[in-house]
């Protein structure tokens, strides 16, 4: 697309800031000196912004990266101020971990699924009984022994794990590995 082009559909209105994010990350799920670790190799992994006009991509702004161009003699110059604002994230709240929704979801599910191999008994230990803070236990089973583990008991431990508080509370949330030694 010529540069005179995407400038007049800039300044018309005729253009779209869309979402955009991907993760091809993977999770290996295990325990490692006692602590419950994703073991996540990075891959192909953002979110941000894209600029679109007819169809066409124009400029990204993905979260750490710079302001990328793909129309040659484009320079951020050309793209308004309240344009290259609505292609920003937003700032990280307190309880957000800085990974693209995609990311989270996707380590979600590989925890997920290592929970329901049944080689844990899953627990939580709710110690002063506030809401937001607790320990979550995985308890060994002899050699050789598994114990069933449905999806919804294994979605409930991972949540609380995964557990990083909201708005209107800081989370306190403890791992323990009780082991048969």
């Amino acid at each position: 697309m010529e540069l005179e082009k995407v400038i007049q559909s800039l300044e018309a209105g005729n253009f779209q800031v869309v979402p955009i994010s991907n993760c091809g990350c993977r999770f290996d799920w295990h325990i490692e000196e006692g602590d419950l670790v994703d073991g996540f190799e990075e891959d192909d992994c953002y979110e941000g912004f894209a600029l679109m006009v007819d169809e066409t991509l124009v400029a990204e702004h993905t979260r750490y990266s710079p302001l990328m161009l793909y129309v040659n003699g484009m320079s951020e110059t050309n793209i308004p101020a309240e344009i290259q604002k609505a292609m920003r994230s937003p700032a990280l709240q307190r309880w957000e971990t800085g990974n693209p929704v995609v990311h989270e979801e996707r380590r979600r599910e590989a925890l997920i699924a290592f929970l329901m191999k049944g080689e844990y008994e899953l627990d939580r230990d709710d110690e002063r009984y506030f809401a937001n803070e607790y320990t979550v236990i995985l308890r060994e089973l002899p050699d050789g022994a598994s114990v069933p583990v449905t999806r919804e008991e294994a979605k409930a431990w991972a949540d609380d794990f995964l557990y990083r508080g909201d708005s209107s509370a800081q989370a306190f949330v403890g791992f323990r590995l009780e082991t048969n030694q």
